[in-house]
């Protein structure tokens, strides 16, 4: 099957970050059908061939130079990395390779946390695609909040309790056999 509109509209929803289901949708797509619609269209070698175009490096792009990427990471983007601010409330804002400093604080460019938390101080612009892919990113990152269940966290917080408290009952001694 060839390229159409409603392909190409998917496929550009798909480089977007939409979902299978979200971008048959955007695409024109029958509700109701369109989970099923968004699967098969991202198995066709039409589509994945124009999500490749849309999705690859620009031109003169570092990624597509072969320039040497510090510690096999994925260079800043120039959008990323440009600071569009001189200060920050008051504060000035330092940009050194892959770091930023505003006062005292020092953030990583390569840090999805610290890139969250510039972009919310207005400090870089992130694109939507950049900021779902940022948040998707940190629970592999620093772990997920609440990893364990509430009975787990109960017994672990007990437990620090009864270290710490005074009337935290004696360990039992231990039995020596003699011979």
């Amino acid at each position: 099957m060839a390229m159409n509109e409603q392909k190409e509209l998917f496929a550009r929803a798909i480089v977007d970050g939409l979902s299978n289901k979200e971008a048959a949708i955007k695409a024109g797509y029958s509700e109701k059908t369109a989970s099923a619609t968004g699967s098969r269209l991202r198995k066709d070698p039409d589509v994945i061939a124009h999500i490749e175009q849309l999705s690859a490096p620009v031109a003169g792009s570092a990624v597509e130079q072969g320039e040497e990427l510090e510690n096999d990471a994925v260079k800043v983007a120039d959008t990323v990395s440009a600071l569009p601010v001189n200060s920050f409330y008051g504060e000035e804002v330092v940009k050194t390779g892959l770091e930023v400093a505003i006062g005292d604080r020092s953030y990583s460019l390569l840090d999805p946390r610290d890139l969250l938390t510039l972009a919310g101080m207005g400090v870089i612009e992130l694109t939507q695609a950049q900021i779902r892919s940022l948040q998707t990113v940190l629970p592999y990152k620093y772990g997920k909040v609440g990893e364990t269940g509430k009975k787990e966290a109960q017994q672990a917080a007990a437990e620090e309790v009864l270290q710490t408290n005074t009337f935290a009952p004696l360990r039992s001694p231990s039995i020596r056999r003699l011979q």
